[in-house]
């Protein structure tokens, strides 16, 4: 539904100007800016369209790494504020048994799995 919601604002608000110069990221820890401009395959010294900035919403989803991203218009830039899901780096158990296959079932009941945003 927020997927929805962002693309249906952006269309809204980028229909006056038809197309935007360039493109920022706000918000962004785990991939950096430069590549979030080869995933969605732009550079700076293109023109945009709502079309090609929905598709770009879409392709940043299916990284499933965003609990939220909101895309406006700012003085013919492009701003993609990025939301990310929590995550954890390492996660150590003590006072609970350490049999390698205890600590997996633990952590599936859980819902902690390696590399699990």
């Amino acid at each position: 539904m927020k997927l929805l919601s962002s693309i249906l604002l952006f269309s809204l608000s980028l229909s006056a100007q038809d197309f935007a110069s360039n493109i920022k990221f706000e918000g962004l820890t785990q991939i950096s800016p430069k590549i979030a401009h080869e995933i969605i395959k732009t550079k700076n010294t293109e023109k945009y369209s709502s079309e090609d900035i929905n598709n770009a919403l879409k392709k940043f989803y299916e990284f499933n790494y965003f609990k939220d991203i909101q895309v406006y218009d700012e003085n013919k830039s492009i701003v993609f504020k990025f939301v990310e899901k929590p995550f954890i780096i390492n996660l150590s158990m003590s006072g609970y048994k350490t049999r390698e296959d205890d600590l997996k079932s633990l952590y599936t009941s859980m819902g902690i799995s390696k590399g699990n945003m």
